[in-house]
C-alpha cells in the first residue's frame, strides 16, 4: 500500500525542489521515464508505474538503458526514479549488481519509499535466505532502497523453495508485510493443492499465512488474486468467485472479501444494501491505507447508485458506516471502470474504457467529484490512452503509463511514465 495519512490530515508534500520550474496553477505534467539526456532516438517502453507515499519516489519498469545503466541490455528491468535529485536506481539487480536474467514483474513501493516488491522468473536475483531458484517459477522479492538489498520473499514455511508461481500483489507500508498470490502446494502444513489463493508473509519472522479462507479456516475453492494491503498489513482484499466463504455469488460473479489479519473476521465487501451477492458482483479492489474504504468497479445494477443497462461503475464501500456509494461518472458508452490505487480515505485513481480510448480519473471521495489524470501542462488530453494510475497519499501527484505523444519531453508513441502534480 503506498498511502499513509488520515483523511483530515495532509501528509508532508513533495519538497519543492523535486518540482522546480513547475507553475503549478491547476495542475503540470511530466514525464519520469525520460532519461536527463532526453529521449532515446529510437522506441522504448516505460510503464507499469508504482508511486511513493509522498509521491517523491516513482519505480517502473523500462527498457531504457540510460536508465537502467546497461546499454543494449535487451531485457526491461525496474527502476526508481527519485523526482528530487533524478537518481535513478537500478532495482532488478542481481549481486553484482547488473541487471536480472528475465523480465520482472509489476512493482510495488512502499508508501515509506524504501521498499519495492515484485516478482521474477531469474535465477540470478539474490535470494537472501539461502534457497535456490532451481525450478524455473516466479519468485517474489524485495529490494531495500537505500542499501540496494534484495531478499527473497517467496518462501514455504519450512524454509523451502515454493513448487509453482508466487505473484507478489502488494506491500505494506513499512515493508514489513508482503502479499502475493499462489497455487503452490507446499507453501503451509496442509499440502493444500487447488484453486490460487493469497498469502501474507512477515518478513520480520518469516511467517506465513493464507488470508483466503472461510470462517473455519477451510481454503476458498476457486482462484483468489487482486489482492491488496492496508497501510499496517493488518486488512487483505482480494477478489474470487469462490462458494464457501459464506455468501454464494450469483452464477458465478466474482465477488471482493476482506480478511482481517488480526481477528481472522471474513468481510463480504462488494454486498448489495441487504448483505446478499448483487447480480454482477464486483472486480478490481483497491484499499485506503486505513483500512476504512475499498473501492471496486461493477456493473451491477442493484448496488447502490447504480445505473441500469449493464453501466459499468466505480464503488467505494465505507466499512465504518457499512454504506456503499457510487462514482459521479455517467455514460452509456462506457466499457469498463477499473480502480488501480487509493490515498488514504480520500482520493481513488481509476481507468475508464470508451469509445474514445483508456483515460485516468481521480475520484475525490470528500466532494464527491471526478478529475481528469492524462492532460498536458496546458490541460489539453492526451492524444493517445493513459493507464494505470498511482497515487501519493495526499492525492495530488499521480502516476500513470501512457503512449501519448503531446504529454511533453518524449514523441516516440511508446509507453512511457508521467507524473501529474496539482497544487
Amino acid at each position: 500500500m503506498r498511502c499513509l495519512a488520515s483523511l483530515l490530515t495532509l501528509a508532508v508534500v513533495l519538497s519543492p525542489a523535486a518540482d522546480a520550474g513547475w507553475k503549478l496553477k491547476s495542475g503540470k505534467t511530466r514525464a519520469v521515464s525520460v532519461p536527463a539526456g532526453g529521449p532515446p532516438l529510437d522506441t522504448h517502453i516505460s510503464n507499469l508505474a508504482s508511486i511513493s507515499g509522498n509521491g517523491r519516489i516513482v519505480c517502473f519498469r523500462t527498457d531504457v538503458a540510460a536508465l537502467t545503466g546497461h546499454l543494449d541490455y535487451p531485457v526491461s528491468q525496474l527502476v526508481a526514479k527519485d523526482r528530487m535529485t533524478g537518481a535513478v536506481q537500478l532495482v532488478s539487480a542481481t549481486t553484482a549488481g547488473a541487471p536480472a536474467g528475465h523480465t520482472p514483474l509489476i512493482p510495488v513501493i512502499s508508501s515509506d519509499g524504501q521498499y519495492v516488491v515484485f516478482s521474477s522468473r531469474a535465477s540470478d536475483l539474490p535470494d537472501g535466505i539461502s534457497v535456490a531458484d532451481v525450478l524455473g517459477h516466479h519468485d517474489v522479492f524485495r529490494t531495500h532502497l537505500p542499501t540496494g538489498t534484495t531478499i527473497r520473499v517467496s518462501v514455504t514455511h519450512d524454509s523451502k523453495e515454493p513448487d509453482d508461481d508466487c505473484l507478489a500483489t502488494d506491500v505494506s507500508e513499512d515493508g514489513r508485510y508482503v502479499l502475493f498470490t499462489s497455487t503452490a502446494t507446499n507453501l503451509l502444513p496442509d499440502a493444500f493443492a487447488g484453486p490460487k489463493q493469497v498469502y501474507r508473509v512477515d518478513l520480520n519472522s518469516f511467517a506465513l499465512e493464507r488470508a483466503s479462507i472461510n470462517d473455519a479456516g477451510t481454503p476458498a475453492d476457486d482462484d483468489c488474486d487482486e489482492a491488496r494491503l492496508s497501510e499496517s498489513g493488518r486488512e487483505v482484499v482480494f477478489r474470487t468467485s469462490a462458494a464457501n466463504l459464506g455468501v454464494v455469488p450469483i452464477g458465478g460473479a466474482i465477488e471482493i472479501w476482506l480478511r482481517d489479519m488480526d481477528t481472522g473476521i471474513l468481510e463480504f465487501v462488494s454486498a448489495k444494501k441487504n448483505g446478499g451477492a448483487s447480480d454482477e458482483g464486483g472486480d478490481r479492489p483497491a484499499i485506503t491505507g486505513d483500512g476504512r474504504f475499498v473501492a471496486f468497479t461493477s456493473r451491477s445494477t442493484d448496488l447502490p447508485g447504480a445505473e441500469k443497462g449493464n453501466v459499468p461503475g466505480m464503488f467505494v464501500r465505507d466499512r465504518k458506516k457499512g454504506k456503499t456509494f457510487r462514482a459521479p461518472m455517467k455514460g452509456k458508452k462506457l466499457f469498463s471502470t477499473t480502480p488501480h490505487d487509493a490515498s488514504d480515505g480520500r482520493y481513488v485513481t481509476f481507468t475508464v474504457d470508451s469509445a474514445k480510448g483508456f483515460r485516468v480519473f481521480v475520484w475525490d471521495l470528500k466532494k464527491n467529484s471526478v478529475k481528469a489524470v492524462g492532460l498536458n501542462s496546458k490541460g489539453k488530453k492526451a492524444n493517445a490512452s493513459a493507464h494505470r494510475a498511482a497515487i501519493s497519499r495526499n492525492g495530488k501527484i499521480v502516476a500513470f503509463d501512457s503512449k501519448a505523444t503531446n504529454l511533453g519531453q518524449d514523441s516516440d508513441d511508446a509507453d512511457d511514465v508521467f507524473v501529474r502534480r496539482w497544487k
